[in-house]
């Protein structure tokens, strides 16, 4: 697990091994101070699943660092 703060949010990058043996990525959001009531999880519309652990955080962590972006357009 990967944990990064971005503008102000703290981001939770986790790689899921499947049965095939490929990775999933999954993330959370935390706003404020990490509140679990500020948690938001952002999946990925494409269900893309990677080779590595490695691969899979660091997906998530660019799936993150859109959708906050995204919240301040």
């Amino acid at each position: 697990m990967k944990e990064v703060r971005y503008k102000g949010c703290l981001i939770r990058a986790n790689a899921l091994r499947l049965r095939s043996g490929l990775w999933e990525a999954q993330v959370l959001i935390y706003r404020g101070q990490g509140s679990p009531i500020n948690e938001t999880p952002v999946y990925d519309q494409k269900g893309g699943v990677f080779p590595n652990a490695a691969e899979a955080e660091i997906h998530a962590l660019a799936l993150a660092g859109a959708w906050i972006d995204a919240q301040e357009e």
